[in-house]
């Protein structure tokens, strides 16, 4: 089923199962005439994100891999609820048959494997996640993601396995950091940093949370500011972060938001790469919790207070 419509002069083949998709983007075609630069450009942005929403991707172009729930760090609104994390940490035999099965099911074909946290240099062993996500995807860029804080602390073991293993350390840039010393330690070992986003550093953003699940799971899944950010824990493929990580919010707060068998793949029971690629186009039902509408940037990076409202 697909529908053909014109717009900035181009036709589109708009592909999808659900009638909403298709009545969201002709809906948004009315708006586009007569705008504003400005406003032609935040529409223009606004199409390619419901196309690319409901588009179901040629194949899985990356996956995370969390190493460490907890972090040292104390960031406002943690989409990772790592600041309200117990400590916890990755186990590699699990990783190691997690990432085995994804690349069966892939051809040992992902653009990339994102290593993270929490804070993934907390973890006491980290070099044998190196060498395992290594020799499942020999040809994938390996990241690991960290704010840097332990980068100073590692040793030479850490930074032979780096270079050996061709891992791409991607810190997150806080203003509050001089980066400097780190970047000319990293190079004393021939190793270049990649900062994740950009230059820039890292703005807080409010990213609330319905405790109730009153949100409309097709607009919440179609506007995700974070779309196919493919999680792959203990087992298990999530269709983004939130559902793979409630469960951190939910005993810190004593709330309840739900997590169903419908919110996840269980790895094991993966017959083809097709089924993830058709899971993680679609709404799940946990969208219903993410109130999309109200995220918002708050002009800086900001220090949690660890209270609720941070989320909600």
């Amino acid at each position: 089923m697909f529908t053909v419509i014109r717009i900035f002069g181009l036709k589109i083949k708009i592909i999808s199962k659900t009638r909403q998709a298709q009545a969201r983007v002709r809906e948004l075609k009315k708006y586009i005439d007569d705008r504003s630069d400005e406003q032609y450009r935040n529409l223009a942005n606004k199409l390619s994100n419901i196309v690319a929403r409901w588009s179901i991707p040629v194949r899985l172009d990356h996956v995370s891999v969390s190493l460490a729930d907890h972090c040292n760090y104390n960031c406002f609104a943690c989409m990772t609820f790592s600041n309200i994390a117990k400590p916890k940490f990755a186990d590699i035999e699990m990783v190691t048959r997690d990432l085995k099965k994804l690349a069966e099911l892939t051809n040992k074909r992902l653009d990339f494997i994102n290593l993270y946290g929490g804070e993934p240099l907390l973890h006491p062993n980290i070099v044998p996640f190196f060498k395992v996500a290594r020799e499942m995807f020999v040809d994938s860029r390996i990241t690991l993601t960290t704010n840097a804080t332990l980068l100073l602390k590692q040793g030479l073991n850490f930074w032979t396995a780096v270079k050996e293993y061709n891992i791409d350390i991607t810190p997150t840039r806080y203003s509050e950091l001089n980066m400097l010393e780190t970047e000319k330690y990293a190079a004393s070992f021939g190793v270049e940093l990649h900062y994740w986003d950009s230059d820039a550093p890292r703005e807080s953003v409010y990213q609330p949370l319905d405790l109730k699940g009153g949100q409309n799971n097709l607009t919440s899944f179609t506007n995700c500011f974070q779309p196919n950010c493919t999680i792959l824990r203990e087992g298990r493929i999530y269709p983004c972060q939130p559902p793979a990580l409630i469960h951190i919010f939910n005993e810190h707060f004593n709330q309840c938001l739900e997590v169903s068998k419908f919110d996840y793949l269980e790895l094991d029971r993966v017959q083809d790469e097709r089924e993830i690629l058709e899971f993680i186009s679609r709404p799940i039902p946990f969208c219903r919790y993410c109130k999309v509408w109200a995220h918002k940037r708050m002009g800086g990076h900001l220090l949690s207070q660890r209270e609720i409202g941070e989320w909600t």
